[in-house]
């Protein structure tokens, strides 16, 4: 005989509610609030489930934002550009510190 404890089982509707809430974004623990489910439990149960579903809303939310930035929003491709292109609003401008003087160059400090 196994030790420790039965499996748990869960119901269709279960299942289903959990993988919704996933879906849906929310964490973890907020589904283990909603469902009275351990949070423990629905780690060891679900993550597969749970981390599938995150995935597929991610998918859905750049879905969504492909069809504002093909729709014309410059606001959303200006965001797209910095957060899949690392496009930044500012630029980097190099400063020169050092300065000639008569042919001699010197650091600013040092002048």
């Amino acid at each position: 005989m196994p030790a420790g404890r039965p499996s748990r089982e869960f119901t269709p509707e279960q299942r289903q509610e959990i993988a919704d809430l996933a879906r849906q974004g929310c964490q973890t623990l907020t589904i283990s609030r909603i469902t009275g489910i351990p949070d423990q439990t629905l780690r060891d149960n679900f993550r597969e489930v749970m981390q599938k579903q995150r995935a597929l809303r991610k998918l859905d939310v750049l879905k969504a934002q492909n069809s504002l930035l093909q729709e014309g929003n410059n606001t959303m491709a200006i965001w797209l550009g910095k957060q899949e292109l690392n496009q930044k609003d500012k630029q980097e401008v190099e400063q020169n510190t050092n300065l000639k003087l008569y042919g001699v160059e010197a650091p600013i400090d040092e002048v």
